[in-house]
């Protein structure tokens, strides 16, 4: 993926820390957590008691020579869209649309590099061919991790043969529409033997859903200038043949906890609309900037 070990840098400089003879410290205490890139388990399972320090300096950071003040908390969405079938008839032809070449990145320290979600930019491609030509789905995927920012994302759909054309042609347009955040759409026309697709229902809730969910920077601080408040990242998005459903999986962040709450909120409301499922879960706090004795030490530092 894009991510990488953003904690090695803050390993090394305690583990360095620990083990010098010639530095001079007071009394220190290094705490060390697991699983902060799936579930922030260890985060949450450490218990309070067993420190005794006041302060604690976060070194969760990619660069060497900088020490961090303010930290998003957030949390995870994953809304379940039921799916209906219905069996494919008459002669025709499948297209598997894609979305690549994307830059992608990481959903926190990229988000507000404005760069195309893959997935978003699909449901823009869906929602013009919905508008213009006949055409069926039998699948969308796309994405790899939650907290990454989409680089590919694909749809095999299924259409008449005198569609193709103004299949075609509409993909040009879309791509040239949107060319400033895209860099790559293209086609694989076919003969592949497909027996079912999405339904007109289940099909129009997807389009919709995709061009509803927002994604990226949702506010930016009022204390702090160029620094990114909230953010959502649609990240991940499947279809569950087996269980008849497609799944949106999100990446809420924020440093303010009330708007975590308010965009997984949203998300909920969106899925009442839509009479999905919707589940929120791996809910961390965030750590929002406050000026102190201690903060000022470290600024002036």
């Amino acid at each position: 993926t894009t991510l990488g070990a953003d904690n090695g840098i803050a390993v090394a400089y305690m583990m360095a820390l620990l083990t010098a003879k010639d530095v001079k410290h007071p009394a220190i205490e290094a705490l060390f957590t697991v699983d902060e890139e799936t579930t922030m388990l260890g985060a949450f399972e450490t218990a309070e008691q067993n420190l005794r320090a006041k302060y604690m300096i976060n070194l969760d950071m990619e660069c060497d020579d900088e020490l961090l003040l303010s930290s998003a908390g957030g949390c995870d969405t994953l809304l379940s869209l039921p799916l209906e079938y219905t069996p494919v008839s008459g002669k025709f032809l499948t297209a598997t649309v894609k979305v690549n070449g994307l830059k992608g990145g990481h959903s926190g320290g990229d988000i507000n590099k404005n760069r195309g979600n893959s997935i978003q930019i699909m449901g823009r491609v869906l929602y013009e061919l919905n508008k213009r030509v006949e055409f069926e789905i039998e699948s969308i995927n796309g994405g790899s991790k939650v907290n990454a920012i989409p680089r590919e994302c694909e749809c095999v759909m299924v259409f008449d043969k005198a569609e193709k054309p103004s299949i075609e042609d509409m993909i040009k347009f879309v791509e040239k529409e949107i060319k400033d955040e895209l860099k790559g759409v293209d086609e694989d026309f076919n003969n592949e033997k497909i027996e079912k697709v999405f339904n007109y229902a289940s099909r129009q809730k997807l389009i919709n859903a995709l061009m509803i969910y927002s994604s990226g920077v949702m506010q930016m601080s009022l204390e702090i200038q160029d620094l990114v408040d909230t953010s959502n990242n649609l990240g991940i998005i499947t279809t569950d043949e087996k269980n008849k459903k497609i799944t949106f999986h999100c990446g809420v962040r924020s440093c303010i906890d009330s708007q975590v709450l308010y965009i997984a909120k949203k998300h909920e409301a969106l899925a009442n609309i839509l009479n999905a499922d919707i589940d929120i879960f791996s809910v961390y706090p965030g750590w929002r900037y406050k000026e102190t004795k201690f903060s000022n030490l470290v600024a002036e530092t």
